[in-house]
């Protein structure tokens, strides 16, 4: 279940969660994906092969009112510590 944002409602105005681990932060993506007050970011392995496979692609932006305040950053298989 997705709540309210703690820090939208004591008064921040933006806010921004940033995922870097080696998979994606879908359940973060899915909580904020229509919403335009919160920016997500994740860098995470290719969903193309690694899990959860079904989300974290470059494409998804955010839908509706959340139209580009998500950004997905999927790194190919292999790729080494200092891309990452």
């Amino acid at each position: 279940m997705c709540r309210r944002s703690t820090l939208r409602d004591g008064g921040l105005a933006r806010i921004a969660v940033l995922d870097v681990d080696y998979h994606h932060g879908n359940g973060t993506q899915t909580c904020f994906y229509e919403r335009s007050d919160v920016f997500t970011a994740s860098i995470h392995g290719d969903p193309r092969t690694e899990y959860p496979f079904f989300l974290g692609h470059a494409d998804e932006r955010g839908h509706a009112a959340g139209e580009g305040f998500n950004l997905n950053l999927p790194l190919p298989r292999g790729t080494g510590f200092e891309v990452w």
